[in-house]
């Protein structure tokens, strides 16, 4: 017997997706993501990268602000989010302007809430939001590091009833 496919409700033809990040969006995941959803009926997407960025205040690129802008201009229905390989190294803390390393929950605090923000500034305007988690690496530093970067992410998507985590 055949099983009708029915439509996600949540999710009806056509689809936009959105998809965001550092370098590895910017390089073959993220190409491959935007090439394989764009080939897909009735699925458009457009991937917006910066290198050596990300949410830790490292940088001086704003992506919680620039997410929202692209988000108000394209009018995503998807947003794929991948972050954290630059994250990993510290992150800015406001109030003093001074930073919180890895390992130390200062740090995971810190990460946490711009995590949040980032969610909490895109997840309210597009129906999904996909994190993509750092992989799994043989490296002595990252192998340690990103575990918890991991572990942040999945915590702030339970926050939000339209964002999921995806372990990479």
């Amino acid at each position: 017997a055949s099983v009708e496919k029915r439509p996600d409700p949540l999710m009806p033809r056509p689809v936009s997706v959105l998809l965001v990040g550092d370098s590895i969006m910017g390089g073959h995941l993220g190409l491959y993501l935007e090439n394989t959803l764009s080939a897909m009926p009735g699925v458009s997407a457009v991937r917006h990268y910066v290198v050596s960025s990300g949410l830790s205040g490292l940088h001086d690129y704003l992506w919680t602000e620039a997410a929202h802008d692209y988000i108000r201009k394209t009018k995503p229905d998807v947003l794929i989010v991948m972050f954290g390989a630059n994250d990993s190294l510290a992150v800015k803390i406001a109030a003093n302007r001074g930073f919180a390393h890895l390992p130390s929950v200062e740090f995971e605090d810190q990460y946490a809430m711009k995590v949040r923000l980032f969610l909490q500034n895109t997840a309210p305007y597009v129906k999904r939001v996909y994190w993509i988690g750092q992989p799994a690496v043989l490296h002595r530093d990252f192998t340690v590091k990103y575990p918890v970067l991991n572990r942040i992410y999945q915590t702030e998507c339970a926050r939000f009833s339209n964002a999921v985590y995806i372990d990479s």
